[in-house]
């Protein structure tokens, strides 16, 4: 095991001798297990801090095996196996471990050290508490993200279309799309949104489909669950944006595979529409493009969910293990990370991240920071990428499951086929694989 130095300590500092005093005191048995993704940017990130405030902490650094990362059951075996007192998790991560209670529900040791749970963003908590039926709190993060759409307001002012305000449909988006794809002025080519470059156009439709909950398979029934409305919308609006030319970048062959080509639209002027998240707003305010340009709330699946986003994230997300052994000393080190004091001391934001204190986001002139807190409502919209789920399901299905659907969705942008008989066999296909798969696995 690890003991973090006192270095800071014998500084002399007043405060901090002060904290590390008690620290002593308080704690009888001085022990921390942290399950993190490296050993070395564990104490990159968070060295001096431990340092700091616990320095008599003996902590030491668990890393699940890469193995672990991509297998379910290895991964829960591995939190079980070690019981990590602290685990510092993804989104993805943190929703498995909590929906299989693998983790401990914080709402105790918030309530007997009074800490001040309403000081952060409600539609933080409320995403976290989103993990699980029980509506338990099983982590707290310090930072976030969320995505909006950034638009070119000289664009739209010039093709005589009002700003968009708050959230639209991915139809209301499609009708932006094309109303700029067909109102080609002095002959310039622009697009109505831009799409990712060197992405599959079915990252499009995923990104549709994921906002309304929708999912490949259902898990637990092991019943495929493609050939539905919903599914068939989303294919079918990326379908028409391609073929009209609203969908910002072209598509180009890559072996069997449709690929869209054509980076940086939106910073050339060229697309009046793109994803944007915290991150990119703040590039754009250092390095601002040639044009004025603004945001407005994420595209949602209803057109009645107002402000919903499409993508809800956060780097680090501080949990307890259900079985850990220093439960008093995980929860002490992540009501610090997660305190008052520490927000303010590092106030604005942190690595494109926002605070979940919203009490401490920077401001930025002539763009509303507050949207990115309000667009981060719960909802399907901001449920997590179902794939992790997927890895649930035997392997021999997920590595074919990909592949089916890319090759039937390229039939379908290649005019080969219709979208309904495109879904059709994707259906009967996965779900022949599917089956097949989970016969195989009860063999063994």
């Amino acid at each position: 095991m690890k003991k973090i130095g006192m270095a800071l300590c014998t500084l002399g500092v007043s405060l901090l001798a002060t904290g590390c005093f008690q620290d002593a005191k308080e704690n009888e048995d001085p022990t921390l297990k942290v399950m993190f993704g490296s050993e070395q940017s564990f104490y990159r990130l968070y060295g001096d801090t431990f340092a700091a405030k616990f320095p008599n902490l003996d902590v030491e650094i668990v890393v699940p095996e890469s193995s672990a990362w991509a297998n379910v059951k290895d991964y829960s075996r591995f939190v079980e196996t070690e019981r990590p007192d602290l685990l510092i998790l993804n989104p993805s991560d943190y929703d498995f471990l909590a929906s299989n209670k693998l983790l401990l529900d914080l709402s105790t040791h918030i309530k007997r050290s009074g800490f001040d749970l309403d000081s952060i963003s409600p539609v933080v908590v409320t995403y976290l508490k989103s993990a699980t039926n029980d509506v338990g709190l099983y982590g707290l993060t310090r930072s976030f993200t969320s995505n909006v759409l950034v638009y070119n307001k000289e664009l739209f002012e010039r093709y005589g279309l009002a700003e968009p305000t708050g959230s639209m449909s991915w139809e209301q988006l499609y009708k932006l799309m094309d109303h700029f794809n067909r109102t080609a002025l002095a002959g310039e080519r622009i697009y109505g949104y831009e799409a990712l470059n060197n992405m599959h156009p079915f990252h499009f439709v995923q990104t549709i489909a994921s906002s309304g909950g929708l999912s490949f398979v259902h898990v637990e029934t092991r019943q495929v669950t493609l050939n539905t409305t919903g599914w068939r919308n989303a294919i079918q609006l990326v379908t028409d944006a391609i073929s009209s030319g609203a969908l910002g970048g072209k598509r180009a062959q890559e072996g069997a595979r449709n690929y869209m080509t054509e980076a940086n639209l939106f910073a050339r002027g060229k697309a009046a529409l793109k994803d944007g998240n915290f991150q990119t707003v703040s590039e754009w305010i250092n390095n601002p493009p040639p044009f004025r340009w603004g945001i407005t709330g994420a595209v949602a699946y209803n057109p009645s969910e107002e402000a919903t986003a499409s993508l809800f994230s956060s780097d680090e997300i501080f949990a307890i293990s259900a079985k850990a052994d220093h439960k008093e000393n995980a929860w002490r080190v992540i009501q610090y990370l997660n305190s008052d004091e520490l927000a303010r001391a590092e106030s604005g934001m942190r690595n494109g991240m926002l605070p979940a204190r919203q009490d401490y986001a920077p401001e930025i002139a002539g763009h509303d920071v507050g949207l990115f807190y309000r667009i981060a409502s719960p909802g399907p919209s901001v449920k997590r990428d179902p794939l992790f789920d997927y890895l649930a399901l035997p392997e021999a299905f997920t590595k074919v499951m990909a592949s089916i659907i890319l090759e039937e969705f390229d039939s379908v942008l290649d005019g080969k086929s219709t979208v309904e008989e495109a879904l059709e066999r994707m259906q009967l296909r996965e779900q022949a694989a599917l089956d097949e798969a989970v016969v195989e696995e009860s063999k063994r």
